[in-house]
C-alpha cells in the first residue's frame, strides 16, 4: 500500500532536506542550562550523521546578520540593541546560507531554488532556534510553499517553554508535523513508517 504524498514517510533521503535554523555561536550560546545546550547540539550532531550518511542535502541558514531588518519591522530595535554588538565582538563566522531577515528561510529566492530546482526536495526536517520566531515562521511558510514539513520537538529551543509547548503541540500541528528525534532520524535513514495525523 503506498504512502500518501503528504506524509513525510512518503519520501526517500535524497528528497528530504535538513534544515538548521540559527545554530550560530552568538546564539546558541544563549540556551541555558548547560546541559540543555549539549542535549540539543549532540541531537543535532545525530540528525546531520544520518543526512549526510544517506546523501539528504542539509541547510545551515542563519538570519542575515549583514542586513537590516524591514522599517517597520517589530524586531529592529532588539536586532540593533542585542545581536550588532555580538556580532562585532566576533572575529570569524562560518555560514552556509545567511539572509533571511523576515524569520523564514524558504522565502529566501536563493534557498528556495536550491531546494526545489537543483536538489528536487519535497520534504524538509526543520531544527532551530528559536521555537517562537525562526522555527516558527520558516515551518509555516515551507508548508505554505508545498514542501511536507516535519518540525523535531527535541531540535528546537525557546526562551520560554510555555511558548515552545505552545507552538509545537497547537500551532505548528495545523500545517505541519511535529515528531521526535527517533522518526527524525528514521526519515532521513528511509526506514520510517507512515506518521500518525494527530489533528
Amino acid at each position: 500500500m503506498s504512502i500518501p504524498a503528504e506524509n513525510p514517510a512518503a519520501y526517500p533521503p535524497k528528497k528530504i532536506a535538513l534544515m538548521l535554523l540559527d545554530f550560530h555561536q552568538l546564539i546558541v550560546e544563549e540556551i541555558q542550562p548547560q546541559d540543555t545546550r549539549d542535549r540539543l547540539c549532540n541531537g543535532i550532531q545525530s540528525l546531520l550523521k544520518s543526512a549526510r550518511a544517506n546523501g539528504s542535502p542539509v541547510v545551515h541558514a542563519i538570519v542575515g546578520f549583514n542586513e537590516e531588518p524591514l522599517p517597520k519591522s517589530k524586531i529592529r530595535p532588539s536586532f540593533g540593541a542585542k545581536y550588532k554588538p555580538l556580532l562585532s565582538s566576533a572575529p570569524e563566522k562560518f555560514v552556509v546560507w545567511e539572509g533571511f531577515t523576515n524569520g523564514a528561510a524558504p522565502a529566501t529566492p536563493e534557498l528556495l531554488s536550491f531546494l526545489k530546482e537543483k536538489h528536487g526536495i519535497e520534504s524538509i526536517i526543520i531544527c532551530g532556534v528559536i521555537t517562537s520566531g525562526a522555527v516558527l515562521s520558516t515551518a509555516r511558510e515551507a508548508a505554505d510553499l508545498r514542501f511536507v514539513t516535519t518540525v523535531v520537538e527535541s531540535g528546537c529551543w525557546d526562551h520560554s517553554l510555555e511558548t515552545h509547548e505552545v507552538v509545537l503541540r497547537k500551532v505548528l500541528p495545523m500545517t505541519t508535523w511535529v515528531t521526535n528525534a527517533e522518526t527524525a532520524l528514521e526519515l532521513l535513514g528511509g526506514t520510517a513508517e507512515p506518521l500518525e495525523n494527530t489533528r
